[in-house]
């Protein structure tokens, strides 16, 4: 059990208190922070605290909604679920190229008067993305396991229609590295939500659901999701808007993508024989009404 230190019990113990919960999500390595660690915290405005590496961080504001955190009989963390805002889209750009599955999830509880020493820190939930339950425009719910518990489970293929692989892994075995083009350049036109290159001569379609990353001008290194590609208008429109209007010149790089349906796998790309999802899941038919 965690020692937690005087001023917290104390703190906890007022009649009024300003408690926020610090959320790292280790997309990188799992074993220390990096680059590809995000932290955010549930107070309208950043915060800053240590990271559990005891460096100190910013801690950005977000919306996120969580359950209970249930523990069993033995007094064992079971399971987390939660939903983050994504509005900005950036957990949709996380989807196109990380499996979430497995990562870690550290939730800790802090006070707003208690951010002068990272002692003052209760770790609510440490464990792994089990399970993306739902994706939309606004938000992301997610579904997560205690470390321990999850060494208890056999996990298996989840019986979903579509593919539950990440596109080009080992299971998808698809050659995305194979479709992407470099140095390709943006023509005058285009504005913050497409692309316009004369080059393109791809057939409709060709790279919905792909991946852009501008490499020059404004918007260097931003990535954004192919949602339709028009032929016949030289277009790649993005998924949300960039944050600058590319610039005639402006470079990026492009690859192809997929929406985990069986129709795009094998028609698009021919790699139907690697689907991970389950065509025909079989279907209640005439059920047995309940009422009277």
């Amino acid at each position: 059990m965690q020692d937690l230190t005087v001023q917290y019990k104390d703190e906890a113990q007022k009649q009024e208190n300003r408690p926020i919960e610090l959320y790292d999500f280790y997309l990188g390595s799992q074993g220390s922070c990096d680059a590809n660690t995000f932290y955010f915290c549930t107070d309208n405005k950043r915060c800053q605290f240590w990271n559990l590496d005891g460096v100190l961080q910013y801690y950005i504001p977000l919306g996120i909604k969580r359950s209970a955190v249930p523990a069993s009989n033995q007094l064992e963390i079971e399971a987390v679920s939660g939903e983050f805002d994504n509005v900005d889209r950036a957990w949709s750009n996380w989807l196109n190229t990380i499996d979430l599955r497995g990562r870690r999830v550290v939730i800790r509880k802090v006070f707003l008067d208690l951010l002068t020493d990272q002692t003052h820190a209760k770790v609510m939930f440490d464990g792994i993305v089990n399970a993306v339950a739902e994706l939309t425009e606004i938000s992301i719910k997610i579904e997560c396991k205690s470390k321990l518990k999850s060494l208890a489970v056999e996990t298996g293929r989840m019986q979903q229609l579509y593919c539950n692989y990440i596109f080009g892994d080992e299971f998808c075995q698809f050659n995305v590295a194979a479709t992407r083009i470099n140095g390709q350049t943006a023509d005058a036109g285009s504005a913050t939500g497409f692309v316009i290159d004369a080059a393109r001569s791809e057939a409709d379609d060709f790279w919905n659901d792909g991946v852009i990353q501008f490499t020059s001008g404004a918007n260097n290194g931003l990535k954004r999701k192919v949602v339709d590609f028009i032929a016949a208008e030289y277009k790649l429109i993005l998924d949300y808007a960039l944050p600058q209007a590319p610039a005639a010149g402006d470079t990026y790089s492009v690859e192809k993508g997929c929406d985990k349906s069986f129709d795009v796998c094998k028609n698009r790309h021919n790699n139907h024989a690697n689907f991970g999802g389950f065509k025909h899941i079989p279907q209640l038919i005439n059920p047995i009404s309940k009422e009277e």
